[in-house]
């Protein structure tokens, strides 16, 4: 990931597995660099989400949310092309897809109207997710509590490494995306379960330089820094929530 380091190690190959089954003349927008290299660009509806491939990443897929790649450095006028063909097929939906919203009280955030944000499905029976466990040093603060079904949570307590790993990460960044640095500045200390610091920042050393570097900036580059932590955060909830919906299917380790 380029930029700012804000979720946990993973490997990912889909996005570095060619698609020998890729139909190369589907496609609703292609471009050709200054370099001659020619990229294409199609559009999935029902996930507002764009599918990226071309010549100089040996077709591979690479996937668009809110008109970004995060996974690719663009020059400037491949980054001016995305915009343009997003801005043009994107439906605009909102976030969830639907028509809930997100709130939060003094004990955790939800979504409106009974949907999970983890599986965007209205359900009937829903439970508290540590976004970071307990034991690992998260705290009991809402910034860190994202009540999600039942389901999810089973699965994200008991479930097989390939159904556990996304929707864990799903929520993680669901969290980061809504309250950016505020997320990573929880209080570990603010933990009913373990009454102290169980390791937050020297199991996670990242945030601990993530919180450092935030502190060293003016306040300018701070509300900056905030936003660069949102959007990339945003992009890969949008991701992970792809592979737990099955949109994306990812080799994950």
């Amino acid at each position: 990931m380029n930029g700012v380091q804000i979720g946990m190690k993973l490997r990912i190959d889909c996005c570095n597995r060619k698609d020998d089954t890729l139909n190369k003349d589907i496609y609703l927008a292609t471009f050709k660099n200054s370099y001659g290299e020619d990229w294409w660009f199609d559009y999935n509806e029902e996930n507002d989400m764009g599918i990226l491939w071309g010549v100089d990443v040996d077709y591979k897929h690479f996937y668009v949310f809110d008109g970004i790649c995060s996974r690719l450095i663009f020059d400037p006028e491949e980054k001016e092309w995305l915009k343009t063909v997003w801005n043009t097929y994107s439906k605009n939906k909102n976030i969830y897809l639907n028509d809930t919203e997100i709130q939060h009280n003094n004990k955790y955030t939800y979504l409106t109207k009974n949907y999970c944000p983890i599986c965007l499905q209205q359900k009937n029976t829903f439970e508290n997710h540590h976004c970071v466990p307990s034991s690992e040093g998260g705290s009991d603060d809402y910034v860190n509590r994202l009540i999600i079904c039942n389901s999810c949570h089973s699965l994200i307590t008991n479930g097989c490494y390939e159904d556990r790993y996304p929707r864990f990460l799903t929520a993680v960044y669901h969290q980061s995306y809504v309250y950016g640095i505020d997320f990573y500045t929880m209080n570990p200390k603010n933990n009913k379960r373990y009454k102290k610091d169980t390791g937050l920042y020297k199991q996670r050393p990242f945030i601990k330089k993530m919180i450092e570097t935030y502190n060293e900036l003016d306040v300018n580059e701070q509300i900056d820094f905030n936003k660069k932590i949102k959007q990339e955060s945003l992009y890969y909830y949008k991701y992970f929530r792809s592979i737990v919906k099955n949109i994306i299917t990812e080799n994950l380790e």
